[in-house]
C-alpha cells in the first residue's frame, strides 16, 4: 500500500499537486490523546474522514470492548468505503492478510493486495510500520493510528487507522481501517528508514 506509483503518472500517494507545505498539524497535538504504543502512535486520527470512520466503529461497538466482525461490512461505511481496508488476523502463527481494499487504496498502490499476506510484501512485512500498526491494534484491542512514510518520499506521510473486530472467543480476528491520502510533511528520520513502510 505504501508503494505508491509515480506522481508524474497522476497516481500514487505523492501525486503532483498533492504535496503539502510543511504542516503545523504534526506539532499541534494538544487536542487528542497522546497514549503512545511506540514511536508515532496515536489513538485519535488527525484526518477528518478517519475520525468519521472511528466514530462509525464506536457506534457499532456500543457497550462492548470491540465490535464483532459480523457487525461490520465495508459497504456499511458508505462514502468512506474507497479509503477502507479489512485485514484478516491469523493467530497461530501470527500473520495478517488483506481481505478487502477500497478502490482509492488499490488505485494508489502498485497492485491490488487483496488476498495477500503482509509477510509476502517486502515493504509491509515485519518490522515495517504498517505491520507494527496492525499488530498494535490486535495486542491492545483498541484503535491505533500512525503516520506512515512513503517509500520513495520518506518525508511525506499518509495517516493510517486500524481498529480491531472480534470473532469467536472475543479474540481479534479482523481489523477494519482506513487511509488518509492528505499527505503530511514530517522531517526525514534516517533511523526509521529501515522500517518505513
Amino acid at each position: 500500500m505504501s508503494e505508491g506509483t509515480s506522481g508524474a503518472e497522476g497516481k500514487g500517494w505523492h501525486a503532483a499537486g498533492n504535496v503539502p507545505l510543511p504542516s503545523a498539524i504534526v506539532q499541534q497535538s494538544g487536542w487528542f490523546s497522546l497514549k503512545v504504543n511506540g514511536p508515532g502512535f496515536h489513538l485519535i486520527p488527525y484526518a477528518v474522514h478517519l475520525r468519521s470512520l472511528l466514530s462509525f466503529w464506536e457506534e457499532r461497538r456500543g457497550d462492548r470492548l470491540i465490535p464483532p466482525l459480523d457487525s461490520i461490512e465495508p459497504s456499511d461505511t458508505g462514502a468512506l468505503q474507497p479509503i477502507v481496508y479489512v485485514v484478516d488476523v491469523h493467530p497461530e502463527p501470527f500473520d495478517l492478510a488483506y481481505r478487502f481494499l477500497g478502490v482509492d487504496i488499490v488505485n494508489r498502490s502498485r497492485r491490488d493486495y487483496t488476498g495477500l499476506r503482509l509477510r509476502d510484501l517486502p515493504s509491509q512485512a515485519p518490522p515495517s510500520q504498517i505491520w507494527r500498526l496492525y499488530e498494535a491494534a490486535v495486542v491492545h484491542q483498541s484503535p491505533q493510528a500512525l503516520f506512515v512514510p512513503l517509500i520513495d518520499h520518506p518525508s511525506l506521510h499518509v495517516e493510517m487507522l486500524a481498529m480491531p473486530l472480534s470473532g469467536k472467543n472475543h479474540r481479534v480476528d479482523r481489523l477494519l481501517g482506513g487511509i488518509s491520502f492528505d499527505l503530511v510533511y514530517r522531517p526525514y528520520d534516517q533511523s526509521r528508514s529501515a522500517v518505513s513502510n
